[in-house]
């Protein structure tokens, strides 16, 4: 019998998005373990990809009424909101280990047959690069890929609050699927099919205990990486309130 790759669970709640995404590069530059970190909310923050322009993305009207922390990630993709209602998952991952290499096609793959299981029997797939009920949005994703270590994480919505999602502005590339469609008609939630976030965590748990030698990780335990010397992309971003004429 093959014996399975090993896999640390990490499941916090509340922790702040930017102490996330800060212990998820540490954890990515630093660690060579395969990782699943899960975060059940974050105080509100607006997180750009890491060459996304503010002035593109989001709403600089709306958010000099309500200046939440503005985020800068280190892997790409376009630019999320969140708050406590967000659930957030993400996997730091050899892929040379479960022979998945470091392709946005290949990583995508594995995770829309990952996510199928635990959704089922929803109609949850992969749509041009976002995580879609039916036809409507419920998570986006974002890729770092290195050579053999990649970062694949997810910003599923339990529930969204349509004065957060005003702080977005209309992305300057938008799907094929969306049809023009606002925020408020594009999107939906996990509380539309799910009567709590472990009926959809239960089933991926069990997915990956399959999949994975599991062991249940410590947040101060993997914090440590985060005082040793790496490349750090993470960080704040100052805007300036637009002025009204």
């Amino acid at each position: 019998m093959l014996q399975r790759p090993s896999l640390t669970y990490l499941h916090t709640t509340m922790m702040p998005i930017f102490a996330q995404l800060q212990l998820e590069e540490a954890l990515l530059r630093v660690s060579k373990e395969n990782i699943c970190l899960i975060n059940r909310g974050s105080p509100p923050a607006i997180v750009l990809g890491i060459s996304g322009k503010p002035e593109e993305w989001i709403n600089l009207s709306a958010w000099s009424q309500n200046p939440v922390p503005v985020l800068r990630r280190y892997s790409g993709g376009g630019t999320v909101v969140v708050d406590e209602n967000t659930l957030f998952v993400t996997f730091i991952m050899n892929g040379t280990e479960i022979a998945v290499p470091s392709q946005i096609q290949a990583v995508h793959a594995y995770f829309e047959t990952l996510w199928q299981k635990a959704f089922y029997p929803h109609p949850f797939r992969l749509i041009e690069n976002d995580y879609v009920l039916g036809s409507r949005k419920v998570g986006g994703n974002a890729q770092y890929l290195a050579r053999d270590r990649w970062v694949h994480h997810t910003s599923f919505l339990w529930d969204f609050k349509p004065e957060h999602m005003g702080l977005l502005a209309r992305p300057p590339k938008m799907p094929s699927y969306r049809q023009e469609r606002g925020h408020l008609d594009f999107l939906t939630t996990l509380s539309s099919c799910f009567t709590s976030a472990d009926e959809l965590l239960s089933p991926l748990v069990n997915e990956l205990s399959v999949r994975f030698s599991l062991s249940e990780g410590n947040v101060e335990e993997l914090s440590k990486c985060l005082t040793q010397e790496y490349r750090r992309q993470t960080m704040q971003e100052s805007l300036a309130v637009p002025l009204v004429t």
